[in-house]
């Protein structure tokens, strides 16, 4: 295989993602302008369930020009970040957990159809590692309310 079947990946430089696995979900962002008109300027973002070069299945949000991984390893700020990747955008502040939330429930969903097609072992382990990270930053998330800015340290 030449180099150019791989994708690079972040925040994992070393992790290089099969690019002819890279599966779209049909799990989009609608991120809005300012009058509250959805964004068509390629600046949504899209769920992938992809496989990295050492056969490890992953799910993916792919932006415009980059893609990035959740790893069960992940700690729970970037898994914050994350997730917070997957809900529409409309000028909130970072760390938003209305954004959070949407997130969460657009990653499950992905979870969801991917415990269907990859039925190996090892593909079913890492989904429910991530779920359980998922969980664990909802839980941290519960005490807040929509409107509220999430700091870094809010799982600390």
């Amino acid at each position: 295989m030449s180099k150019s079947t791989y994708i690079s990946a972040q925040p994992y430089p070393g992790v290089r993602l099969y690019a002819q696995s890279m599966m779209d979900l049909g799990i989009e962002t609608q991120d809005m302008d300012a009058r509250g008109y959805i964004r068509n300027d390629g600046t949504n973002r899209s769920l992938y369930a992809a496989i990295d070069e050492c056969g490890v299945l992953r799910l993916v949000i792919g932006g415009p020009g980059e893609y990035e991984i959740l790893s069960p390893e992940a700690d729970m700020d970037y898994a914050a970040a994350w997730l917070e990747g997957m809900g529409d955008y409309s000028g909130e502040p970072s760390l938003s957990p209305r954004r959070i939330r949407q997130g969460i429930e657009r990653t499950r969903m992905a979870i969801s159809k991917v415990r269907n097609m990859y039925t190996r072992t090892e593909a079913q382990e890492t989904l429910t590692d991530l779920d359980e990270l998922i969980t664990q930053v909802e839980q941290a998330l519960a005490e807040h309310a929509d409107d509220e800015m999430v700091h870094p340290e809010w799982v600390r």
